[in-house]
């Protein structure tokens, strides 16, 4: 119950913003799209994994503390794919190399702190859930990223993408 109460809360927080985007400047857009985001990743594994109420205030908490652990290294993930695609016929070697090997060096870090928190997940959930909430999280970042390279030529902000 206590959960429904949060995620009404989530909804009239992003209902405000939605109101409010016309008058964002940028770094509202990417406080908005991390608001967004996080809603519809919450709401995708809540779609995808059952919960008991005693598993939902053990987990909420410490998926909360995943979400913000993560969140700016998954925008720059997409960002960097996005700038990589956009951008490889204009690259020399030299910047498609640097390019490229930046990505690597950031999906790493993300492995790394998604190992972290699956250790966490387990500890609160047992290893069978945490696999499936690793699954269900991994889905839900392969979907966002189909939908902003659904058109290898878009140029539009990663904000645009998002909102969908």
């Amino acid at each position: 119950m206590a959960y429904d109460h949060i995620m009404n809360r989530y909804f009239l927080l992003g209902l405000f913003l939605i109101i409010q985007i016309t008058s964002f400047s940028q770094d509202d857009s990417l406080r908005y799209a991390e608001i967004l985001w996080s809603m519809k990743r919450k709401a995708f594994i809540l779609q995808t994994v059952e919960f008991t109420e005693a598993e939902k205030a053990a987990f909420w908490p410490v998926y909360e503390d995943y979400c913000f652990s993560i969140m700016y290294m998954e925008l720059e993930n997409l960002e960097m794919e996005r700038t990589l695609l956009n951008t490889h016929v204009r690259m020399n070697e030299k910047e498609g190399d640097v390019m490229y090997s930046n990505l690597l060096t950031n999906e790493y870090e993300l492995a790394r702190l998604r190992k972290q928190f699956y250790r966490k997940f387990k500890r609160a959930l047992g290893a069978k859930k945490a696999a499936r909430i690793m699954q269900a999280d991994n889905a839900f970042r392969l979907k966002i990223k189909l939908e902003v390279f659904e058109t290898p030529e878009s140029t539009a902000p990663l904000l645009t993408r998002l909102r969908d």
